[in-house]
């Protein structure tokens, strides 16, 4: 069970990283 909230971690990581890179470059584009 562990590995499993690991790896839903590792996606929620990823997905907000993602989400603040999307951010950043709609902020630069204005």
């Amino acid at each position: 069970k562990n590995e499993e909230i690991d790896v839903r971690l590792e996606d929620n990581v990823r997905t907000i990283r993602s989400e603040k890179k999307h951010d950043e470059n709609a902020e630069g584009e204005r």
